[in-house]
């Protein structure tokens, strides 16, 4: 897991990173910058990457795979935001972080700009600030 401080220039390049092993096919590694997660495993986001926002394969057959932001040239801008809490949402459960914001990229995909999104929480955790996957679907 990736630790950083809670400033948006750092979240955005924390994500950048994870795209690139994205680009790379790194699934294992893009997961574990990320605070850990009951739900998405190398796999599942694999397979939502290749199948454009879904765990089941396209009727069509086609499959997805993530370029490259530089080389992405078709489909306008990407979507990048990051939103701090303000206040934080504080957890009232002792096992569960605090949630400080949120962070939605929108993903390159076959050299265009996709609506197929990845959104992360910005968790408070005892190391520091991290991101959690918290969902990847076509926006």
């Amino acid at each position: 897991m990736h630790v950083l401080p809670d400033r948006t220039d750092q979240a955005v390049r924390a994500i950048e990173r994870w795209v690139g092993l994205l680009v790379q096919g790194h699934f294992h590694e893009a997961m574990e910058m990320l605070a850990p997660s009951a739900t998405w495993t190398p796999d599942v986001l694999a397979s939502v990457i290749r199948n454009y926002g879904s765990v089941e394969p396209r009727d069509d057959g086609r499959t997805f795979s993530v370029t490259a932001p530089a080389l992405t040239t078709e489909g306008g801008d990407a979507r990048f935001e990051v939103t701090w809490l303000d206040p934080p949402l504080t957890n009232r459960l002792d096992y569960a972080p605090d949630l400080l914001g949120h962070a939605r990229y929108d993903l390159p995909l076959d050299g265009a700009w996709s609506d197929v999104t990845a959104t992360f929480d910005i968790l408070d955790l005892p190391d520091g600030v991290a991101l959690a996957l918290a969902d990847v679907y076509v926006m």
